[in-house]
């Protein structure tokens, strides 16, 4: 067997080398023509490299002639974008996508039928709003809401301070109705008419009017008779704004139950000087501006609300802490927490007393001067209104100097 593979491989072997001289001849006859022979070359090789040969033949040299093929040329591939941040060759996208341009005569007719119910306005901001739609706009506002929006911007400030007496007229409609004839505002000098100064300035009733300007505790006395009218009813309207604004001061003691400062007699200490000297520079301008009358009646409201809830939380030594105890004008959480005064126009209790003193503070729950309850037409009668013309028409009878 070992006889016969060796028989094969020298036949093999020896024509292999038949081929080899062929070709090598044909070469040299047809040197100009290198495909040819690069083929047959190439297609000896592949009947070369099927044929095995043996582990004793392999350290045989063997030669043989390859021409080499010339590669295809390299396609550059395009830069692309990555997302590492590599700048691409490519343009940038630019999207010009538009809306479609949409023609038909249904279209048409429905853009027609929009374009009249579209109502056309010039109001872009409450600025060009009427002036009676603004001043019942601002009417729901609290005196207090109305100073934050007075620094909104000029212009808003410029609307509010044009219109002052009609917006802070709408908001007593709304919302204190009561109280402002209860605590009217005194008036200056400078309002009242020129033929009743010297009347109202003589020494014989500027004598009479001083039991009025006492030194009291909680009031600072107008010091110049020419600034404000000097008529009872405007000392006395002079002197409640002046003790509201000292009975507010005073509502954290007496909310806690804490003693009020004494003060002894005779002395006059620079905290409460300082006090009540602030308290009438803020009722001075409450004669000009009317907002800040507003303010000051809001002020009184507060008050008047939280002390009548106060007094119905407070249980005396012995008393059931579970017995409801009934509230004071009927009161309710719903009206105590709408800052209206409309709960004051029910019955309930009568107190016009002046307060001369701060000692009056402890015992006063609802102080609403300048009317009264008529029992037999079940309402409240009100006294402060034409009091001041009446007063100034007295006093100008009977006090101006004669000649």
């Amino acid at each position: 067997m070992q006889e016969a593979r060796r028989l094969d491989d020298e036949k093999h072997q020896e024509l292999r080398e038949e081929n080899l001289v062929h070709l090598i001849s044909e070469g040299a006859s047809n040197a100009g023509d290198g495909s040819s022979v690069a083929s047959s070359i190439q297609l000896e090789e592949t009947d070369l490299a099927s044929v095995t040969t043996s582990e004793a033949d392999k350290s045989k040299s063997e030669y043989s002639i390859v021409y080499p093929v010339p590669a295809p040329p390299k396609r550059h591939k395009k830069a692309s974008r990555r997302l590492d941040g590599a700048v691409s060759d490519d343009e940038p996208l630019v999207d010009k996508t538009a809306a479609l341009t949409l023609k038909s005569k249904k279209l048409a007719r429905r853009q027609k039928k929009q374009a009249k119910k579209r109502v056309e306005t010039s109001i872009h901001t409450m600025l060009d709003l009427p002036h009676e739609v603004l001043t019942h706009i601002l009417s729901y506002l609290k005196p207090t809401d109305m100073f934050t929006l007075l620094r909104v911007s000029r212009s808003v400030n410029e609307v509010i301070q044009d219109n002052e007496s009609n917006i802070a007229a709408a908001i007593i409609s709304h919302r204190y109705r009561f109280l402002s004839q209860c605590f009217p505002p005194p008036v200056p000098l400078a309002s009242v008419p020129a033929q009743a100064h010297s009347a109202l300035l003589s020494e014989r009733w500027q004598h009479l009017v001083r039991i009025h300007r006492f030194s009291y505790q909680q009031i600072t006395q107008v010091a110049d008779p020419a600034l404000v009218c000097s008529c009872t009813a405007c000392v006395l309207a002079w002197n409640n704004l002046n003790t509201i604004l000292d009975l507010a001061h005073w509502q954290y003691n007496l909310a806690h139950r804490e003693p009020l400062p004494i003060i002894p007699r005779g002395q006059k200490p620079d905290w409460n000087t300082k006090l009540l000297s602030n308290h009438a520079e803020i009722v001075t301008r409450a004669m000009y501006h009317p907002l800040t009358y507003l303010a000051i009646l809001q002020i009184h409201l507060d008050t008047t609300t939280s002390t009548i809830l106060r007094s119905s939380r407070w249980r005396r030594k012995g008393e059931n802490p579970n017995i409801v105890k009934p509230r004071l004008y009927g009161l309710t959480d719903t009206e105590a927490e709408s800052g209206t005064d409309t709960y004051l126009a029910r019955k309930g209790r009568e107190n016009f007393n002046p307060i001369y003193m701060r000692d009056q503070y402890y015992t006063t729950e609802v102080w609403m001067p300048n009317r009264k309850w008529d029992r037999e037409e079940e309402r409240w009668r009100y006294y402060a209104k034409p009091q001041h013309e009446n007063d100034v028409k007295w006093i100008q009878e009977r006090f101006t100097p004669t000649e």
